[in-house]
């Protein structure tokens, strides 16, 4: 079965990128924030699913994949709009519409096979989380 080896590759794919969401999410989850664990997965898995899909139909349907990738980015940037303008312009939520933009980064990055950039970023990404985090729980 030479289509086997492809199911378990974008098995490992959402997986992994599961696993970075939920890394992303954990110093979120511990302070209260908004885009915890369970928005972040949804939306890395998404990313990842749609590079996926985008990559598996290159030959048969999509000419260029990476069309597939900025429309994916430009939903998750209305995403990241739409929760600014709920808070009524108050750039207060900055963080959160920034970790669920590296999220569906990192989403696309290992939907390409980008395994070992999409899971430094989101190391990178959760040493900032936590720190700022630390920081914030000081001052209260």
């Amino acid at each position: 079965m030479p289509y086997l080896h492809l199911v378990v590759l974008n098995l490992t794919k959402i997986v992994v990128v599961s696993l970075c969401a939920i890394l992303l999410g954990l110093p979120r989850s511990d302070a209260y924030k908004p885009a915890s664990i369970s928005s972040l997965v949804l939306i890395g898995i998404g990313a990842c699913l749609f590079m996926i899909v985008a990559l598996t139909l290159t030959p048969l349907v999509v000419a260029e994949p990476f069309r597939i990738a900025v429309n994916i980015m430009l939903g998750i940037i209305v995403l990241g709009i739409v929760i600014i303008v709920k808070n009524k312009g108050a750039l207060i939520m900055v963080t959160t519409v920034a970790s669920i933009w590296i999220i569906g980064a990192v989403g696309l990055a290992i939907g390409t096979g980008l395994f070992l950039e999409g899971i430094l970023i989101s190391a990178l990404a959760y040493l900032f989380l936590s720190r700022w985090t630390d920081e914030a729980d000081e001052k209260n």
